[in-house]
């Protein structure tokens, strides 16, 4: 992720992601058969909120799929998966 046009800026990177998911939930969001999976993501270093777990669905067109950002859950949240590299939904 980066900010501004004219040059990306690498202030978040994934630190872990876990396995595409079709039934269970995040953020209390259901996946509804839809493939789904949850990216953790760290922040700038100091923020307040150093750590993030997003939650993408995947969305499809005629011709494009694409990953859609459907939840963001901050570290000490009660949503937060603990074990992500080995969660495959509930």
């Amino acid at each position: 992720m980066g900010n501004g046009n004219n040059q990306p800026l690498a202030d978040e990177y994934v630190e872990s992601e876990s396995q595409i998911y079709t039934q269970g939930q995040f953020a209390q969001i259901q996946s509804q058969a839809r493939p789904t999976k949850i990216v953790q993501v760290v922040v700038a270093p100091g923020a307040p909120h150093p750590t993030r777990e997003l939650g993408f669905i995947l969305v499809a067109g005629h011709t494009e799929h694409k990953w859609a950002l459907f939840a963001r859950v901050n570290e000490g949240d009660s949503a937060w998966v603990k074990d992500l590299r080995n969660f495959a939904g509930t």
